[in-house]
Order: C-alpha cells, then sequence, then structure tokens
C-alpha cells in the first residue's frame, strides 16, 4: 500500500507557534526574543543560554527548534520606544520601526531609499543610549485612513 507522507500545514505550525508562545510569555524570561513560522517549521530565538526548561519545552514540539538571537526582546523594545519618540519629534525619512522575531535589532522603514551616513545619524540620534544595532527597509509609508473612506 502506498503512504503519502504527511506534511504539516501552517495551522499546526501556528498552533505549535502559540503553545510554544503562550508557556515561554508566561514567565519572565530576560533572554526572550522572538517566535518565528519558517518553512521548516518554529524557530525561537533566544540571548544568550536558554534555560533547561525552555529547551525542553522548545524539544517537545517536533517542529520547532532553537535560535541564539543577538538581543533580547526587553532590549529590543526599549530601542524601539527610544526610535519611535525620535522620528514622532523629528521630521525625517524614517516614517516607522519594527522589532524582527530573530532578535538581530531594529529595522527602521523608509519610503525610499537613504545614504549610509544618512542611517548612521538615524541611528546616532535616535539611539542615543541602546547599543542596538538598526537597519532601513524601503516600504511604502502607511496612508491615514478616514472614516470616510469607507
Amino acid at each position: 500500500m502506498f503512504r503519502r507522507r504527511q506534511i504539516l500545514g501552517v495551522p499546526a505550525l501556528m498552533a505549535a507557534a502559540q503553545r510554544l508562545r503562550d508557556r515561554i510569555e508566561a514567565g519572565p524570561h530576560a533572554g526572550y526574543t522572538g517566535i518565528s513560522l519558517t518553512s521548516k517549521g518554529v524557530s525561537v530565538y533566544w540571548k544568550g543560554s536558554a534555560p533547561s526548561g525552555i529547551k525542553a519545552l522548545v524539544r517537545g514540539e517536533k517542529t520547532a527548534s532553537l535560535h541564539s538571537a543577538r538581543y533580547s526582546r526587553t532590549e529590543l523594545r526599549k530601542a524601539e520606544k527610544e526610535a519611535m519618540a525620535y522620528i514622532s519629534a523629528a521630521d525625517g525619512p524614517v516614517y516607522g520601526v519594527r522589532v524582527p522575531a530573530d532578535g538581530s535589532g531594529l529595522i527602521a522603514q523608509t519610503s525610499s531609499p537613504i545614504s549610509t551616513a544618512t542611517v548612521n545619524r538615524f541611528r546616532t540620534r535616535a539611539l542615543d543610549t541602546s547599543s542596538v544595532k538598526i537597519r532601513m527597509e524601503v516600504a511604502p509609508a502607511p496612508k491615514p485612513s478616514w472614516r470616510q473612506d469607507d
């Protein structure tokens, strides 16, 4: 008899990611960075050495794997807050910041390409008390919506 290899779909991966997120975020874990879905499964990102309980939790989900992160979620959220405060006070090419799940740093969003010097100036001014790295991403700026747009 021919057997088909069962392939996990996106709903199963999302359920695994949600279970992990619920359990991890229920406790105070300083090294936790984030969780993302990939084509191969669920990736959990951690700064430093993950506690044994977290390692066991990730091993318990067959589709999950643990990866090293440069920054913790706490560090990234603090830097994001600083950057957004600067963006709202300054008139510049950056309109937003996002925090990637992999903990690699912040991603500043701009609607057109900008020079490396401008990126460096932005980082120096927006993150003056943080060591978090920042890179730029060109993406369309969000358009304000109005009730009359319905």
